[in-house]
């Protein structure tokens, strides 16, 4: 009885997971489709998750006079 219900699950399991990866593999087509592909290629973006540096990209200078005591 025991591998009847485990038989059972595994098809349900199965058959969601064939369906889930098949939904967003046709979601991603059509935002590809409707979107275009990316086509801005960074060089230096090897993680292409953009530019998440803590330090800006130019520094700015301070006055002496600006500052708050």
């Amino acid at each position: 009885m025991e591998i009847v219900i485990f038989t059972v699950g595994f098809i349900i399991f199965g058959t969601y997971m064939f369906f889930l990866v098949r939904m967003i593999n046709t979601q991603h087509k059509i935002q590809e489709r409707e979107n275009g592909a990316n086509e801005i290629n960074d060089n230096i973006d090897y993680d292409g998750h953009g530019n998440w540096g803590r330090f800006p990209a130019y520094e700015e200078k301070k006055n002496k006079r600006d500052k708050v005591y």
